[in-house]
């Protein structure tokens, strides 16, 4: 193999999947009313986080989506300062 077959990119987004539709930009009450009640369209995994750790998408309509995290509870991995299978209710990100 020679340096042409390796992606050139150093962002290492580069190389997971793209949603199947466009990423709207949405205020704050709408993206939570999409969290709460939307239907996941795909995703794939966030390799370099220490717990089970996923970016998923969400759809919006016919032509958009949302982007989130996903930290199930049994992918947590124990830390000593927080009671075991409780961080996952703790999480809400935001951009």
């Amino acid at each position: 193999m020679n340096s042409n077959d390796i992606n050139e990119s150093s962002d290492p987004r580069d190389l997971f999947p793209t949603p199947p539709k466009h990423i709207a930009d949405l205020e704050e009450a709408e993206l939570s009313y999409h969290i709460k009640s939307g239907n996941f369209i795909g995703g794939h995994t966030m390799p370099w986080g220490s717990n089970y750790t996923f970016m998923m998408w969400i759809e919006v309509d016919d032509s958009d989506c949302i982007r989130v995290i996903y930290k199930p509870r049994d992918g947590e991995k124990p830390l000593y300062d927080f009671k075991n299978k409780t961080l996952y209710k703790r999480e809400r990100a935001s951009y």
